[in-house]
């Protein structure tokens, strides 16, 4: 296991500065929010609504945000529980094919990339982080619109943001093998195939 993947596997939520992260319609503040309520799976009316805020401030025609790649640690740890939940939660069930979805589109991101588009990524997972690419402390509703419209990205934090997005989906390929059976089993298929290295 090297670095990034010891990085991603101990990373704790409240380590990650949210409210400095840009998303496609602010900051990614509640966040841990929506990421204890998918947790839970107990109200299929309060996943549909963290779930559909979490993907669409984090993927936004095809473009990735600098929450996206924390994000999909995480998302990534809760697909593995509803995929141990699903036989017992139907909610479970809906909310890792929903999760299978949002992984395929993130990868296929990454994989569509142009060639002018690639770079080095920064060597650690936990660079983009660093003071210069995080949203400042304090800024009003005009520098947030156009960080939202510009992004915070240098080439290489936007390279980094798709390569990074893409690695994070990585520690989900041992689940999908526990999907033989789903019914969305051509879409585990699909999103193994995007994660062949």
């Amino acid at each position: 296991m090297n670095e990034n993947e010891i990085y991603m596997k101990n990373l704790k939520v409240e380590e990650v500065p949210w409210h400095r992260l840009i998303t496609a319609y602010g900051r990614a503040e509640k966040f841990p929010e929506y990421f204890d309520i998918l947790w839970k799976m107990s109200s299929r009316k309060a996943v549909n609504t963290a779930f559909s805020i979490i993907t669409s401030e984090t993927e936004h025609q095809s473009t990735l945000w600098a929450s996206t790649p924390y994000t999909i640690i995480f998302l990534v740890r809760i697909f593995e529980h509803a995929v141990l939940e699903r036989k017992n939660n139907k909610i479970a069930e809906e909310l890792a094919e929903k999760l299978i979805d949002f992984f395929i589109l993130v990868a296929e991101c990454f994989c569509d990339l142009d060639d002018d588009e690639t770079e080095e990524p920064f060597p650690n997972f936990s660079d983009m982080l660093e003071e210069e690419y995080l949203c400042p402390e304090e800024c009003d509703d005009d520098e947030l619109f156009q960080l939202e419209e510009e992004g915070p990205f240098s080439q290489d934090l936007f390279y980094s943001i798709w390569y990074y997005s893409y690695k994070a989906l990585f520690p989900c390929k041992p689940v999908l093998e526990m999907l033989e059976d789903a019914s969305y089993a051509g879409k585990v298929n699909d999103l193994k195939a995007l994660l062949e290295e």
